[in-house]
């Protein structure tokens, strides 16, 4: 939501629709405050929970304040209430980037949990706030359940232990036996807990990932739909351009302007054409290649675009790495990651470029999936703890107005996805980052027929 922005009031109409069937399809509880906490608009799951619960009437908690229901809110949850209250003016006042909090919501024959979550619209309070309540009891339930389990291991440990010094004085061969099934059973307990907190870390991966993913989608819809709008009109544009041209002569001032016009229209195809390759919209064509041919091919063209002063280093350990992909996906993932370092570097600096193996992904605890690793680093600037939590986020960018559209590494992200890989990345201030993107190597790779060192 935060890169929500004000559109033109021609395209008002079709896109605020768009936005709602977006918000519509989305399972969690949404509304929209304006800057001083009034409910303005809500999506469908909210309704239905308002029906099914406090908020009755038409308009279902729209034209209430929703700061005022937070702070008088009674009974045992008022104080998560006003945190949440304290948590939404943070938001508002722009002082906080974005709030959550988990709370209960009991009612007198159920017991629910919820994940409440407050982003900014336009980047920053100015423009008000979209608050989202999740449903999370079935979480909750089970790490209750969890928990009870652990408890009465624990209290099974225990009562062994007391009938093990009981019986220790009467038979000392009993006795030790009881100690190695009690000592078996702590050993138990401990890799229950290791399983859970492993379990745990996995499940809070795959929550960023999926929430990230679902972020990507919406904000790719929306702008597949304003892409093939603006194709639309700049078609119109420059071929009534085109005609004028033929009416001035080439050296005239009239003739000069038109071709900046036809040039403008040139620009802002391309800016579309990225668009639509952040929402996945142009076809691709996936086939059998090898990457390191492929990344070789992508480094010559994109050497004479470099400035003089960075010094491309490709150190490939592997000769070959066959995958199954478009050959257009490799090269964009190569040539938007140089691109971005020569920015990184300001023109000076050492871009290295490798191929190695990756760790063997273990799937469902018994099948092996071989990958292998692009990796592409730079001693540029780096990044900061906050700018890497949004790098793949669309329109996003730190660069200087018309420099960038933040749609580099989000095209990036999407591809890597579609290909079934992963991207990480690793960066120090003053330092430089470091993209490490693990990709699925074909199945004939693990008899080394498409992997050679």
């Amino acid at each position: 939501m935060n890169n929500v922005k004000e559109l033109s009031p021609a395209a008002d109409g079709a896109d605020s629709a768009r936005q709602a069937a977006i918000l519509n399809a989305l399972p969690a509880n949404i509304a929209l405050l304006d800057t001083a906490g009034m409910i303005t608009s809500v999506n469908v799951a909210w309704r239905r929970f308002a029906s099914a619960n406090v908020l009755h009437g038409a308009g279902y908690g729209v034209g209430l304040n929703y700061l005022d229901i937070c702070d008088h809110a009674q009974g045992d949850d008022s104080f998560e209430a006003r945190q949440a209250a304290a948590g939404v003016r943070s938001v508002l006042r722009g002082a906080v980037e974005s709030f959550s909090i988990e709370y209960p919501c009991h009612s007198p024959t159920e017991r629910r949990w919820f994940l409440l979550k407050v982003a900014p619209l336009a980047g920053n309070g100015a423009n008000g706030a979209v608050v989202m309540h999740l449903d999370i009891t079935v979480r909750k339930l089970a790490e209750q359940r969890l928990q009870d389990l652990n408890a009465t291991l624990e209290q099974r440990v225990i009562d062994r232990t007391a009938a093990l010094d009981a019986k220790l004085s009467a038979n000392t061969a009993l006795a030790e036996s009881l100690r190695l099934v009690n000592e078996q059973l702590t050993r138990e307990i401990d890799e229950r807990r290791r399983a859970q907190e492993a379990q745990r870390a996995s499940e809070a991966r795959m929550h960023v990932r999926e929430a990230q993913s679902n972020r990507l989608e919406a904000i790719g819809t929306l702008a597949a739909g304003i892409g093939h709008e603006f194709n639309t009109i700049l078609g119109i544009i420059n071929g009534y351009a085109e005609l004028l041209s033929d009416d001035f002569p080439s050296h005239s001032r009239e003739g000069e302007k038109v071709r900046h016009i036809i040039a403008s229209c040139f620009r802002a195809r391309d800016l579309i054409v990225r668009m639509l390759d952040f929402a996945r919209q142009r076809p691709i064509d996936p086939l059998s290649v090898d990457a390191v041919s492929l990344i070789k091919e992508a480094l010559e063209l994109i050497r004479v675009s470099l400035p003089p002063g960075v010094k491309i280093v490709f150190e490939p350990d592997l000769r070959q790495a066959h995958m199954v992909a478009d050959p257009l996906q490799i090269h964009q993932i190569v040539m938007n990651l140089c691109t971005n370092a020569a920015d990184a570097m300001n023109g000076q600096g050492r871009l290295r470029i490798g191929i190695r193996r990756s760790p063997l992904l273990v799937t469902g605890g018994f099948f092996q999936r071989p990958r292998f690793c692009l990796e592409v680093a730079d001693n540029g600037c780096g990044m900061p703890a906050e700018v890497q939590q949004r790098a793949f986020d669309p329109f996003y960018t730190t660069k200087e107005p018309g420099k960038g559209s933040g749609l580099g590494l989000s095209v990036i992200y999407g591809i890597v996805s579609d290909l079934g890989g992963e991207i990480q990345i690793q960066s120090e201030v003053g330092v430089g980052t470091r993209f490490n993107i693990h990709l699925p190597l074909l199945e004939q790779d693990q008899s080394g027929t498409a992997l050679e060192q």
